[in-house]
């Protein structure tokens, strides 16, 4: 995948439906930014899934920003995989966004993707592109710059956090086999922080500096 800016294409319903359609009878994986759209988007993939399974193609719906507790219902039975924003829609722009949501809660809801069992990752969207604030923001839900906490119920522990950054994402790109964790027969891939991310000070996470990188095994930073 090469860097090509930000492009958004946008689809009437029905001309998304009729990409949507034969992509799950081939067999393709759909990744949908959903970010003002979801319940458009659920109505879709529903009448698709109707027709074609698409469970197994893990389909991403992609930057969820705003998810009602039917929505997140309707996301688990489809068996379909979530990315969301943090940094932009929690950290930059949270208090606006909640007030756009009506309800904090409803905003991001992560832990209520844990308690559905819904798969899902954080992302950075280059804005920066610093996994680690998306992690802080996640775990403070704190907007930017009035420090409003916004729906503390759905705040993530750090480990959770952590596993949604690993784990999570390691599923979204189909690659749980050997990425993710650090175990036998998997990718010898890793990084050495300069601090524990699970103990040291929140306000410094953001902050933390790579001391040491393996790629498949291979020193590819620092010293051994």
């Amino acid at each position: 995948t090469g860097w090509a800016g930000f492009v958004e294409s946008a689809n009437a319903p029905e001309a998304y439906r009729e990409q949507a359609v034969p992509a799950a009878r081939h067999g393709l994986r759909v990744n949908t930014l959903i970010t003002r759209c979801l319940p458009e988007v659920l109505d879709i993939w529903e009448a698709v899934a109707a027709r074609t399974p698409i469970r197994h193609l893990r389909w991403a719906l992609v930057h969820l920003n705003v998810a009602s507790e039917e929505a997140l219902a309707r996301i688990r039975r489809l068996g379909v995989v979530v990315t969301t924003n943090p940094i932009s829609y929690l950290w930059r722009s949270g208090a606006a966004e909640a007030l756009r949501a009506g309800d904090p809660h409803r905003l991001m809801p992560h832990r209520s993707l844990l308690r559905q069992r819904i798969p899902f990752g954080l992302a950075t969207d280059n804005k920066p592109a610093n996994p680690w604030l998306a992690f802080r923001a996640v775990v403070e839900r704190r907007d930017m710059a009035s420090g409003e906490m916004l729906g503390a119920r759905e705040r993530l522990t750090r480990l959770q956090a952590l596993r949604a950054m690993t784990v999570g994402g390691a599923w979204i790109t189909c690659s749980e086999r050997t990425q993710g964790v650090l175990a036998p027969g998997r990718c010898a891939d890793m990084a050495v922080l300069d601090r524990d991310p699970l103990s040291a000070p929140l306000e410094t996470i953001d902050r933390m500096t790579v001391r040491l990188t393996m790629v498949g095994g291979r020193l590819v930073h620092g010293r051994a």
